[in-house]
This record gives C-alpha cells, structure tokens and sequence, in this order.
C-alpha cells in the first residue's frame, strides 16, 4: 500500500447549510432569524493529497447555502477553535493550502439564509509527503550455486524497505514479492545453464529503475564416480525454527546440511515424519495446547547420522474467545459500529476491525492467548449519530486464561423536540406525518434513527401511528402526541405538541397517498423505500362524499422546503368513499403527479393539499446510495459465443424491478473460461458443478481485472438442462443462460434479475420447489397473506419507463416473487427492502465511491504486488485450491476477518495466517475462496483452517515435485535457462511456455488508463493465441506463469 496514496479518513465531519457569502475567518455562527433547515446526513472525501481535501455532501431540502468550518484535531489554541473557510450554495469544496500529515475536523452546516442546522462532522488526515524513490540498486553479486541452485546477495539501499527481483528476460520471481532481506537463493533450476539477475529497490513511494544485470550459471550435473567414496557423516544441524501455525500446529524448519540425504526430527525424544524425510521442513499437526514440545532434528546419509541438534521449544497457547457485550446501539435503520479490535494469536499481535450490527453477546473472530494484552477502541462510530465507547478502551489488558470480555456501550444522550409546539388537522385525514420529532445528540448533531415511538393522549380525537408518527384523525377536540426515544438506546427525556382536530368540511375526503419507483406503497409503511435521484410518482386517494357532488378540488404536491408545488391529474368523477381505501391499480382512478428526480433525497417530506381546505404530509424512507455498476461478459463455451441483450435493455429491466437510479453498464469482450467443458455446462451429473466452477472463474476474472462493481456472465444456450443460472449470495459475480432463442427476455428478465439479486443479499422465495429459502415468508403470523407461497402483497406494481401499474394478481392466485422458481417477473415488498437496505449498508452503491475506485486506476502505487488465492470448500468440509495468481499492485487485501484462515508456509518457515469468509450460492453449502493477499515469496505449503485446525485439501498442490519433473523434462524443451515466449503478432498475443515447470498460464492487458481486461486465466497446454480487440493499442501486457504455489511475472509493452 503507498502512503502517498492512502489516508486514514476518521467519519466526523461536521457540515451545516447556511446563507451567505465566503471567505475565511473565525467568524461565530450568525444568529437565527428562521428556521433552520435539516442538517446534512450524507457526506464524504472524494479525494485527499498532502496539501488538499475534496468535501462533497448531500443537498438538503430547504437549504439555500453551506458553511465549511475547519479545526486540527487535538490542537491548542487558535488551530483547535473552528474557522469558517467557505459558504456556498454548491455540495461540494475542495479545502486548500493544507499542512501534509494533519488530522483536521470538518464541521459542514446547511443554512435557509442566516439559520444554520448542527454540524455534520467529517474527521480527515492529509497525506504525508511521499518518501524520495531510493537509489538505484548495484547488480547482486554471487554467494553460491550448484546444479540446481543459485543464491546471491546486493547492497542495501538506503531509504528502501524492500526489494524485487527479476530473471532472465524480465520474469519477476519469488511470486513478485516485496523481500526485506539482501540475499536470496533461486531454486529449482537446470544444471550448467546461464541466469541473469536484476535487483529493484521499494518504497511506499515506488520502486527506483532495475539495477544492471548480473550473469551467473549454475554448476555441471556432477559426475559420479566409478566407485563412490564413502561419506563422512553429516555435520549436526543447526537449531531449528518451530512456529505456531494453527490452534494443533507447529511449523517446523531447519538449514539443509551439506552430504545429507535425509532427516530424523524428533519430537519430545520421538520420531516423526518417517525415515525418508528429505525436505527441511515439517508440518507437525494434531497437537494439543498449553503442552511443551521439543524438536530436534539430524542430519543422515549412508554412513550414518549426526547427532542431534539443539532443541527448539515451543507451546501452543490457548486461543481464548473475546466476547463482546453489547449495549445502547441503535439497530432500527441497520446502524453498526466499527472497531479495531487488538488480539494475540499464533504468537503474534493481531489487529483487525470488525464491523458490530447487534446487541447482546457477539464473539470477535479475533482471540488471544492466555498472558497477552487484547483490547478494542471505536474505529467508526455509528453513521446515524449515535456516539458508543468500549471499556477496557485500547489494549490495556491481559489474557489470565478463559474467555475475556469487552463492554461496548453506545447509549447516547440525545434530545428530542417538534418543529411547532402546535398542529392543527382535519377530521378523516388518515396516516398524516404533519410534524415529526428530531433527535439530536449532544453536539447538536442530527441523529438518524427509527427507534422513535409516538403516542396520542386522547385516542378517541386522534390517533398516532407508534412507529412512523402518523396521525389519523377521528373526530374534533385535543390530544397531545408525544414522541420518547427506547431508555436503553438513549438518554433523552419527551417531546410533544398540542395536535388541534378540526371538523373536515371539505366537499371531498383526502384519504391517503402513495408513492412509487418500483412498487406504490404508503409512506411509512413496513416496506417503504425510495433511491434517491430518481423520479417519484405520487398518487392521492381523493373521495366525494355525495354521489350527487362532482366537484373535483385542485390537488396539489410538493416538497418540503421547495416553492414549486405540482397540479395533481384528477379523475373527472371522483370515486364515492367508504372510509376504507383499498390500492388502486389504475393511475387513472387517482390523483397523481411526478417528483422531478432532483427533488427525491433521503430527508424529504412530501406535502399535498387541496384547494377545498385539506392537506395529507409524509416523510418517506429514501437510500443514499442508487448506483450500480454492471459489466456483461459473453462467455465462449467451446465453439459457441453467447449471444447479449442490449445495454438499454438491461438497464430497462433493472431500474424496471430493483432500487437503482444509475446504471452504469460496460460490455466486456467475449472470454472463454479455462477447462473442458460441456454445452451450456449441463452434461448429466457434472452439469451443476460446471456451473460453479465458470461461475469462480468469472469471479477471478473480476478480481484480476480490479473491477468495481458486478460481474454478470451470459452462458451460450446450446441445449437445456436444469440450470438456468448461479450467483454468490451477497457476492457481485453471477451467470446466466443467454439470450438464445429467448422471444421473451425470459433470461434477461426472469434469470439476470434473479441471480442479481442473490447478488444483492437476497435468498429464496419458497416456490417452485427451491431446497432452501429465506425463513421470513413462512415465519407466522405471515406478512401478507400467501406470503408462505412467494405470492406478492396487494402492493400495486409500477412500470415507470412505460408510466403504467400493474396488479400483482387476485388474491390466493397473485403472482410470485422473482427469487422463488414460478416465473415471477417482480420483487416482493420485503425483497426489495432488503436489497435495497443492503445496497445502502455498501459504499461501493454510491457514485461517489465508483468515482473514486475509477480514478484509483490512474493513480501510481507503491510497488506491493498482490496474488489472488481461490478455489472452494466443498460441501463435505474438504478444500480444493485453484493455481495462485499474481495481481497488479492496484489491488486491496481482502479484509482480514470471517471464520476461517488462509495458512500460507514458506521456504524460510514463515508462516503466514489469513482471516476471510467464504461466499456461497443459494444451491448448496460449498463455500468459495477468493482471497487476496501480499505476494508471498517461496511458498512451500498452503491450506485452510477452521476454528484453527486444518480441512481436509482435495488435492494439494506440491510446487516442489512439480519443478522436481521440470528439472527433467526442461532440458529437451528449452534452453539456455528460457521456460517461455511472448509475441504480439497483428491482432492477437502469442504465448508459448514450458508448461512441466509451470502448467498454467494467465495473460492481462493494461491499458494506458490503467484498465484491466482478463486475456486468459488458468489456461493450460503450454501454447496460446490470445485475440486482442482494437481498443486494446497501446498499454502492457502482464504474463504469469504459475506452478500452482509459486508463480514469476513479466511485464511486456504492447
């Protein structure tokens, strides 16, 4: 990772809408002299250098300008008192003249001319200023060789962390790693054969030029003698290293030793590893914890062995459970809290942040050992406003043995108030959100919560809906409603107002709006959620109360804090009312207007009135984030390529049914997966595990590629079987069947919406006999009613592209949820809830966020290479891992968190361990891996743990006896110590490769804007001719050559 690149962006930045000029100064806040509007609820850092600071925030409904105050975080004086550097009336500010490496505090306010709201509160680190490149290194000089190996060693650079190496014709080795030490030792090579060598000195910064090259040879085989003399007896090992690798491992190494052909290790005084161990390493499993071991190990051949060497001890420590409780955090809108957890395991420190959504009992995924220090701090408090604390604060205390705790405790105090100490209505208004109560905490900072519960104190004059503040007025008199926020969330007395109900004289009776993107549904209903930015339509349930009175009042809407306000279209004759108001599914039987797209933004309140005297008010849930990014990849099957729906096409079909406003489509060139397989993947009895394994190819191909966004691939439909798509729950990678002989958009509109929706967190709806589905449409008492058969609720159905509803059916006979298997072409309420709450609980949805991530190809970064590690945990807990690949330097380490761990052994004994959670389809339990870390050098061994112990490997992978056959076939292959070839030839990239060194090859082209597209992944045979398409002039190539556990890469100008 380059710190030039990089900051740590603490979220408390504080923003407030105001009226006014600019300029900087430590002006106070002007007094109010109105009302102040809402204060802003969404902002962020777009982009960070050493010297400036990008803000951009969210428009508030009812603001006219902003104000940017600034202060430096845990300074005195003047730098500690907030300044106002700017009031504008645009979202967004790039600060200026900045010192490099300072924590600053953003406080932005939104103003209705001299009344500002609190601060939104933004807490930014300025990069520090990059280090210099280092020098360019000396050419390495030689330490040794022999047959089949050669070591070396260069100078230190000064200023340089790390080196690479190359050989040969610019092959990266020791999987491209970054290596700390200044000698290494090339094995696995052809005896009497010429090697160049290059070193290249690193940095955060980058990397200085490639030193001069260094030419070297490896020895003749040796030849034996008629008669061999007798062997001295090896000399004694030197002491072995023993690591802990696991919750029953240890990790043992030691220096091989000059005439030895094999080892004796013992354990506690007995043997182990047999009396053929030839490696100088073991994997010692299966032991118990708070037990000494001892090792020894001697060096043997023919004539004997030596005697033993020192002992190396160690103890497997018990891994004790952190347990976290807790308290106060406010989970009504999916709030979370993050922490930087501090534990001890395997030895070693660990630091993770983890992500808490629930109170109560909740285990860390980190542990520590008995007689180490653990802890936790807040990482990032609650975006809703909330402010938690943990107690121990930091790592302040040990381990005495047994599981330890930690308190996290986030009740906050807050205060509660209404707009207006008073609120007049009209008899028969139902459902009215006329005044709503505002939380605030301590800083006067908004807080965003549904925990708030109404009540009426006279249910007889009026009625309040607990959850959304709703009123529904009954009859003439008083009440007061009162608002009062959960005790053991926060610490905050009542709030209330005089609600005045007033007999409705109107000649028609206003009873009740909806709203719709994709589905009509009431403000504040259940189910009830808008995406921002995109438009709205609005229908009023407008009644005659005399069938003999046919006036039609002028309806009007608006947004709150806007002046435009909307003429409704009105039926010519108003339907009678009943008192009752069931969902129409005819636009023309209600009033209805459409919200131009700009005015739709979380923290809007509608307003509609009529002209005969009555007014109807809601505030609906709307996201933050509506922007998905989609790349579609025709997949070639064997001779065939699948056929795609055209870009507006799926556009038109997601915005049709799913919570998005942008879609961003890309079209990637046509890519063929490597392996054998059948038509349309459905060859009897492999057909479902063919499915799944295209389906972890073209999620490595979006890893590789370091795509924002999904991937979704189209499967040629040669013949059917009874698969017609998969996709990762909660992953961004699914497949398709494609668009084949398919009249009806069936593959577009009923399997791409499916799978993306498992993509977007979604499980089964139970129909149509899916073995596994989500527990919440059988749960009694049911949602709606047929709920338990994936039937829709009575929610009208809206076509905004065509501007028409649609009914989801009769009752008993309605038509089903998409994620079940009866042809349903909609989302329920609930699954589109759900998706569209995911979608909110994820940065990468916002445009923002996909802004950044594309400007980040462009942008140098240190010299950290980065492999790829998958492959799947099948159903019977056994592992199968795929070849590793090297990745740019571009990519991001996977988060190090989830419930199983990566182990990654190397020649010198390290051991490396991996925290990560598996992704999962909605057919079975096999789990897939897709884990990227920093390239590892040399690796020896590599497997998965659980709950610390290794899972059974289907087929391990053995670098060593993969290059033990190189070293035989090679030299009738290739010479001079080459193993490959790359050639652009017209249209097309031409590698050749010894595929007994190293049997899979991946191929990559990087563009001059730093896109990357997938050539090949994995291909096998030794020999390919990649088709290059005609955009792809100019840039690099990226080849890599993998033996399954080591790869080398070279880097080829186009």
């Amino acid at each position: 990772m380059n710190n030039k690149k990089i900051a740590l962006i603490f979220f408390a930045l504080l923003l407030t809408a105001c009226g006014g000029g600019g300029g900087g100064s430590t002006l106070s806040p002007v007094a109010s002299t109105s009302t102040s509007p809402a204060a802003i609820s969404v902002a962020s850092t777009p982009n960070i250098s050493e010297s400036t600071v990008a803000l951009s925030w969210q428009a508030v409904n009812a603001a006219n300008s902003y104000e940017i105050w600034r202060s430096i975080a845990n300074a005195s004086g003047a730098d500690a008192t907030p300044q106002l550097v700017k009031r504008s009336d645009q979202t967004s500010f790039t600060d200026s003249g900045l010192m490099p490496a300072t924590n600053y505090v953003y406080s932005l306010k939104s103003c209705m001319g001299n009344a500002c709201s609190g601060g939104f509160e933004i807490k930014v680190k300025t990069l520090a200023k990059p280090l210099a490149l280092p020098a360019r290194a000396n050419a390495p000089t030689l330490l040794k060789a022999d047959d089949k190996q050669i070591s070396f060693s260069w100078a230190n650079v000064s200023g340089a962390s790390a080196y690479r190496l190359q050989r040969n014709d610019g092959w990266e080795i020791a999987n491209g790693a970054q290596l700390t030490q200044t000698t290494y030792t090339d094995t696995g090579l052809t005896a009497a054969t010429s090697y160049i060598y290059r070193v290249q000195a690193c940095n955060s910064s980058g990397c200085s030029e490639w030193s001069e090259a260094f030419t070297t040879a490896t020895t003749a085989l040796p030849t034996p003698p008629a008669t061999p003399p007798a062997s001295p007896v090896p000399a004694v090992p030197a002491l072995p290293t023993a690591v802990v690798a696991g919750a029953d491992s240890v990790n043992i190494s030691w220096a091989a030793v000059n005439g030895a052909s094999r080892y004796v290790l013992m354990r506690n005084n007995l043997a182990i590893g047999g009396n053929t161990l030839t490696a100088v390493r073991f994997l010692d499993s299966g032991l118990s914890v708070a037990v000494s071991y001892s090792y020894t190990v001697q060096a043997c051949n023919n004539s004997g062995c030596s005697a033993a060497s020192g002992a190396a001890i160690v103890k497997i420590n018990t891994a004790n459970k952190i347990i976290l409780n807790v308290s106060g955090l406010d989970t009504s809108l999916n709030g979370n809290v993050a922490l930087t957890m501090d534990g001890y395991e395997n030895g070693k420190w660990v630091r993770r942040t983890e992500t808490i959504s629930s109170n109560g009992s909740v285990t860390s995924s980190t542990t520590v050992e008995t007689g180490q220090q653990y802890g936790a701090s807040i990482s990032t408090q609650a975006a809703n406003g909330q402010t938690c604390s943990t107690s121990p604060n930091g790592r302040v205390s040990t381990a005495s043995g047994g599981d330890v705790s930690i308190v996290l405790n986030c009740l906050t105090p807050a205060t509660l108030s209404f707009a207006n100490a008073s609120q007049t209505m009209l008899t028969d208004i139902t459902n009215d959100m006329a005044q709503l109560a505002t939380v605030k905490n301590s800083a006067t900072k908004t807080i965003t919560t549904g925990a708030v519960r109404y009540s009426s104190s006279n249910t007889s004059v009026a009625q309040v809906n607990a959850t959304t503040g709703a009123i529904t007025a009954l009859q003439p008199g008083t009440a007061s409603i009162s608002a009062s926020l959960p005790a053991n969330l926060y610490t905050a007395g009542t709030a209330s107002y005089t609600l005045t109900v007033a007999k409705n004289l109107a000649s028609t009776r206003l009873r009740a709006i909806d709203i719709a993107q994709v589905l009509a549904q009431r403000p504040g209903s259940t189910y009830q959620i808008l995406v921002p930015g995109r438009e709205v339509l609005v229908r009023a349930y407008l009644y005659a109360i005399s069938a003999s009175d046919n006036r039609v009042p002028q309806v009007l809407v608006s947004v709150r804090g806007n002046a435009t306000e909307i003429a409704m279209t009105c039926p010519a004759k108003l339907p009678l009312d009943s008192g009752a108001v069931t969902p129409s599914y005819t636009l023309a039987q209600t009033c209805n207007a459409t919200l131009p797209a700009a005015l739709v933004k979380n923290g809007m309140q509608i307003d509609v009135r009529t002209s005969d005297g009555q007014t109807l008010n809601s505030a609906p849930a709307v996201n933050d984030r509506n922007t998905l990014k989609l790349t579609l990849i025709p997949l070639k099957i064997n001779a065939n390529t699948a056929q795609m729906p055209s870009s507006a096409d799926v556009t038109t079909a997601v915005r049709r049914t799913m919570p998005f406003t942008n879609v961003q489509i890309g079209v990637h060139a046509a890519w063929t997966p490597s392996g054998t397989w059948d038509d349309s993947l459905t060859s009897t009895g492999s057909g479902s595990d063919q499915w799944s394994q295209v389906l972890g190819l073209v999620d490595a191909l979006r890893i590789s590629e370091n795509a924002e966004g999904h991937y979704y691939g189209f499967v040629p439909n040669i013949k059917w079987s009874s698969t017609a798509g998969i996709g990762y729950v909660g992953g961004p990678t699914a497949i398709g069947l494609d668009m084949r002989d398919d009249a009806d958009f069936s593959s577009l509109n009923r399997t791409m919406i499916h799978e993306l929706g498992h993509t977007l967190s979604l499980s089964h709806a139970p129909c149509g006999g899916v073995a596994r589905f989500d527990p919440f449409f059988t749960n009694l008492p049911l949602a709606w009613a047929n709920s338990d058969k994936a039937q829709l609720s009575e929610a009208p159905l809206y076509n905004q592209a065509a501007s028409t509803l649609e009914t989801p059916g009769a009752l008993g006979s309605r038509n089903t949820d998409i994620m079940a298997y009866c042809s349903g072409l909609w989302f329920s309420e609930y699954s589109y809830h759900k998706m569209a709450r995911y979608i909110q609980g994820q940065d990468s949805y916002g445009p923002q966020a996909i802004a950044a991530a594309e400007q980040m190809l462009i942008t140098p970064l240190a010299s950290q290479r980065m492999m790829l590690v998958s492959g799947n945990i099948a159903v019977n807990g056994s592992v199968n891992l795929e070849p590793v690949h090297l990745l740019g330097t571009r990519h991001q380490a996977s988060p190090a968190k989830g419930d199983y761990q990566l182990r990654i052994i190397s020649q010198d004994g390290s051991v490396i361990l991996h925290r990560f959670s598996g992704i999962v389809t909605d057919h079975d339990s096999a789990v897939r891996i897709a884990v990227v870390v920093p390239a590892v050098a040399n690796i020896t061994s590599m497997d998965v743990l659980k709950d610390g112990k290794a899972l059974p490997s289907q087929a391990r992978m053995q670098a060593k006896s993969l290059k033990a056959t190189a070293n035989i076939l090679a030299a009738t292959r290739w010479s001079n110590g080459e193993f490959a070839s790359i050639k652009r030839q017209g249209n097309s990239l031409q590698v050749h490769w010894d595929h007994h060194v190293y049997p899979w090859m991946s191929a990559v082209h990087i563009s001059a804007d730093g896109k990357r597209t997938v050539l090949s992944l994995h291909a096998a045979g030794g020999s390919q001719d990649l088709p290059l398409k005609p955009g792809f002039a100019g840039g690099t190539f990226e080849v890599s050559l993998s033996d399954g556990l080591n790869a080398v890469m070279k880097v080829a100008p186009y």
